[in-house]
């Protein structure tokens, strides 16, 4: 027993050494950037970002947001959701609030980028309510 405890009296410490002198390696592959109606200028990402676009609404208006066309070949488009924000004065489920459209998209390839969203009603396609563009600049890995 004696000459266990002393076996390990001598490796526990080399082995917390060890472990402490080489620390993992940590890579980051990728960054999510967010994105608001108020993002005015390019958005600059790199291959294998995702950008997060979040966009105002009121779902109970009956009005939404959509890609005013399909996304370009360099954006993978990851889905959407709607979340309605947490706090005291808005309980879950509670009609009218301000609801927050969320898109996500993958920067694929390099290349300049332009998004369109319109926000309007499904049966008034004509006139949207609201529009937003978004410049994204995707620059190589």
């Amino acid at each position: 027993m004696k000459k266990a405890l002393r076996h390990l009296r001598v490796a526990l410490p080399a082995l917390l050494l060890l472990a402490c002198s080489n620390p993992p390696e940590v890579s980051v592959d990728e960054t999510e950037v967010s994105v608001d109606e108020t993002m005015t200028r390019p958005v600059k990402l790199r291959a294998g970002d995702t950008v997060k676009v979040s966009l105002n609404v009121h779902m109970s208006s009956g009005s939404s947001w959509h890609l005013a066309s399909s996304p370009p070949v360099n954006l993978e488009f990851l889905g959407s959701e709607v979340a309605q924000p947490q706090n005291q004065n808005n309980p879950p489920g509670k009609v009218g609030l301000r609801e927050v459209q969320v898109f996500r998209f993958k920067a694929v390839s390099k290349g300049d980028v332009s998004l369109e969203f319109r926000k309007a009603r499904p049966w008034e396609k004509q006139n949207p309510e609201k529009t937003f563009s978004l410049q994204l600049a995707v620059a190589a890995k």
